[in-house]
C-alpha cells in the first residue's frame, strides 16, 4: 500500500504543473514571508516596503526554479522568459499591494494574516495562469 501511494504522488508530481509549481512556491512563499515579517514585526520597515523586499526575492529566485522544475521549460530562453516572467510578477506585485491597502489600510485587518493568507494566495494563481500561458508555454 506505502508503496502504490508513494508511486502516485510521484506520478502526481511529474505530470501536473500546479502540484511542481506549489511545491516550488511554498518554499519560495516561506523565504517571501518570512523576510516580510522580519522587516515589520522586528526591523519596523512599512508593511508596504517589507512586501516588497520579499516579492522581490521570491521573484529573482523564482525564474529558475519555475524554468528548471515547475513548468520544466528549459527551452525558454533567459532573454524570452525573464522579462515575461517579471511582467507578469509585477501584475502579481500589484495585486499583493491593492489586497494589501484594502485589508490593512481601509480594513485595519492584521497585516501578517492579510499578506500572508490571501494577498500572497490572489498572487499566486494569477503568476500560476499567466506564466503558464505566457513566458514557460513551451515545456520538456
Amino acid at each position: 500500500m506505502i508503496r502504490n501511494l508513494t508511486g502516485y504522488s510521484h506520478q502526481v508530481w511529474h505530470q501536473f504543473s500546479l502540484v511542481r509549481y506549489a511545491g516550488v512556491h511554498v518554499r519560495l512563499g516561506i523565504l517571501n514571508y518570512a523576510i516580510a515579517a522580519l522587516l515589520y514585526g522586528v526591523v519596523g520597515v512599512n508593511h508596504h516596503i517589507s512586501a516588497l523586499v520579499g516579492h522581490a526575492v521570491h521573484v529573482s529566485l523564482g525564474f529558475f526554479m519555475d524554468r528548471r522544475e515547475s513548468f520544466r521549460s528549459m527551452e525558454t530562453t533567459l532573454a524570452y522568459g525573464i522579462p515575461r516572467y517579471w511582467f507578469i510578477e509585477a501584475i502579481s506585485y500589484a495585486s499583493v499591494v491593492a489586497t494589501m491597502y484594502i485589508m490593512i489600510d481601509l480594513w485595519q485587518m492584521n497585516a501578517y494574516l492579510s499578506r500572508g493568507v490571501v494577498a500572497m494566495s490572489i498572487a499566486t494563481a494569477l503568476s500560476f495562469g499567466l506564466n503558464y500561458a505566457w513566458t514557460f508555454k513551451y515545456k520538456t
